[in-house]
Protein backbone atom coordinates (compact mmCIF):
# COMPACT_ATOMS: atom_id res chain seq x y z
CA UNK A 1 0.00 0.00 0.00
CA UNK A 2 2.96 2.35 0.76
CA UNK A 3 4.45 1.80 -3.23
CA UNK A 4 4.75 5.11 -5.11
CA UNK A 5 6.31 3.58 -8.52
CA UNK A 6 6.91 0.58 -9.64
CA UNK A 7 9.79 -0.57 -11.64
CA UNK A 8 10.37 -3.98 -14.12
CA UNK A 9 13.75 -4.85 -14.34
CA UNK A 10 13.67 -6.10 -17.73
CA UNK A 11 12.85 -8.59 -20.08
CA UNK A 12 9.94 -9.02 -21.29
CA UNK A 13 9.48 -11.99 -22.86
CA UNK A 14 11.61 -15.37 -23.08
CA UNK A 15 15.23 -15.47 -24.00
CA UNK A 16 14.90 -17.77 -26.69
CA UNK A 17 12.40 -15.71 -28.38
CA UNK A 18 14.15 -14.01 -31.85
CA UNK A 19 11.11 -11.72 -32.85
CA UNK A 20 10.77 -8.52 -31.57
CA UNK A 21 8.35 -6.66 -33.51
CA UNK A 22 7.00 -3.37 -32.49
CA UNK A 23 3.77 -4.91 -31.27
CA UNK A 24 5.49 -6.20 -28.88
CA UNK A 25 6.72 -3.05 -26.78
CA UNK A 26 3.58 -1.80 -27.86
CA UNK A 27 1.41 -4.28 -26.23
CA UNK A 28 3.60 -4.42 -23.15
CA UNK A 29 2.79 -0.79 -22.80
CA UNK A 30 -1.20 -0.92 -23.07
CA UNK A 31 -0.74 -3.61 -20.58
CA UNK A 32 0.80 -1.45 -17.72
CA UNK A 33 -1.14 1.48 -19.00
CA UNK A 34 -4.00 -0.20 -18.29
CA UNK A 35 -3.59 -2.70 -15.52
CA UNK A 36 -0.82 -0.95 -13.18
CA UNK A 37 -2.25 0.48 -10.11
CA UNK A 38 1.10 2.46 -10.39
CA UNK A 39 3.61 4.78 -12.75
CA UNK A 40 6.10 1.88 -14.24
CA UNK A 41 9.48 2.55 -14.67
CA UNK A 42 11.38 0.12 -17.45
CA UNK A 43 14.85 -1.12 -17.55
CA UNK A 44 15.52 -2.70 -20.72
CA UNK A 45 16.98 -6.26 -20.99
CA UNK A 46 19.00 -8.37 -22.92
CA UNK A 47 15.75 -10.32 -24.43
CA UNK A 48 13.95 -7.21 -25.78
CA UNK A 49 17.51 -5.95 -27.20
CA UNK A 50 20.28 -7.85 -27.77
CA UNK A 51 18.71 -11.23 -28.83
CA UNK A 52 16.14 -9.85 -30.98
CA UNK A 53 16.94 -11.26 -34.79
CA UNK A 54 20.37 -11.06 -33.90
CA UNK A 55 21.83 -14.44 -34.24
CA UNK A 56 23.82 -13.50 -37.00
CA UNK A 57 25.38 -10.15 -35.67
CA UNK A 58 22.76 -7.80 -37.12
CA UNK A 59 23.49 -4.47 -35.54
CA UNK A 60 20.77 -3.06 -37.14
CA UNK A 61 18.24 -5.24 -35.47
CA UNK A 62 19.52 -4.29 -32.24
CA UNK A 63 19.12 -1.01 -32.93
CA UNK A 64 15.98 -1.50 -34.29
CA UNK A 65 14.01 -2.89 -30.90
CA UNK A 66 16.03 -0.49 -28.54
CA UNK A 67 14.39 2.05 -30.92
CA UNK A 68 11.24 -0.08 -30.13
CA UNK A 69 11.63 -0.02 -26.62
CA UNK A 70 12.84 3.71 -26.63
CA UNK A 71 9.91 4.64 -28.20
CA UNK A 72 7.33 3.04 -26.05
CA UNK A 73 9.01 2.21 -22.96
CA UNK A 74 11.50 4.46 -21.91
CA UNK A 75 8.87 7.84 -21.49
CA UNK A 76 6.43 5.39 -20.05
CA UNK A 77 6.83 7.36 -16.65
CA UNK A 78 6.55 10.68 -18.34
CA UNK A 79 3.15 9.37 -19.65
CA UNK A 80 1.99 8.14 -16.38
CA UNK A 81 3.27 11.93 -14.60
CA UNK A 82 5.67 10.48 -12.40
CA UNK A 83 8.48 12.98 -11.77
CA UNK A 84 11.63 11.27 -11.00
CA UNK A 85 13.99 13.45 -9.39
CA UNK A 86 17.43 13.16 -7.79
CA UNK A 87 18.18 13.83 -4.67
CA UNK A 88 22.19 14.64 -3.67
Amino acid sequence: DDAKFLIHLGDIQDGRSESCPETLYKNIATIFEHHSPLPTLFVIGDNEWLDCDNDNGDVNAANESFAYWEKHLLPFHEQQRLIVTATG
